[in-house]
């Protein structure tokens, strides 16, 4: 095989690989887009289950477990605050769930929740309760999707550019 031959074979070699890593870029796109679309979909059904519940209710809660941990405010000052697992009683049936406190909380209080009926019929402890809490909590989500188009996009152009060289290399 001539020195034109092995170059020309060489080079059909890496735009293969190139083709196929343009190809991957486009594919965690499109799982990028997949992870937002579904984080979207979540946080919207969930303060819709909230929006249109009839049933609020405030329950008190029992505290079974704390942890104190630590985190930075707005002057980039350490802040505790209690992080609680709860048990309550609603209905008929207990439910366990998970609160965040800034004042000093032990094992066995007693602090007072808001719980709703959701649509299965259970109560849960509401996430999001307003239309603000639904845009602050789907940042990550509106990230998660531009960057998977960017992603996606980027990988199909580039892909369809190497397969056009790739094309050319074979004539």
């Amino acid at each position: 095989m001539s020195k034109k031959a092995e170059r020309r074979e060489r080079r059909k070699g890496r735009l293969k690989n190139q083709f196929w890593g343009d190809l991957s870029v486009a594919g965690v796109g499109l799982v990028f887009l997949a992870l937002g679309l579904v984080g979207l979909i979540g946080n919207l059904l969930e303060y819709h289950d909230y929006r249109d519940t009839e049933e609020i209710i405030t329950v008190p809660a029992k505290v079974t477990y704390v942890e104190v941990k630590e985190r930075k405010n707005n002057y980039g000052r350490p802040e505790m605050y209690w992080e609680a697992e709860l048990t309550y009683s609603a209905g008929t049936q207990e439910y366990k769930g998970k609160a965040e406190y800034e004042t000093r909380t032990e094992a066995g209080d007693t602090k007072e929740i808001e719980v709703y009926r959701s649509r299965n019929g259970k109560y849960k402890m509401p996430k999001i309760k307003s239309g603000e809490m639904l845009l602050i909590d789907d940042i990550m989500p509106i990230i998660s999707l531009a960057l998977g188009a960017l992603l996606t996009f980027a990988g199909l152009f580039l892909a369809g550019g190497v397969w056009k060289e790739l094309k050319q290399a074979k004539e």
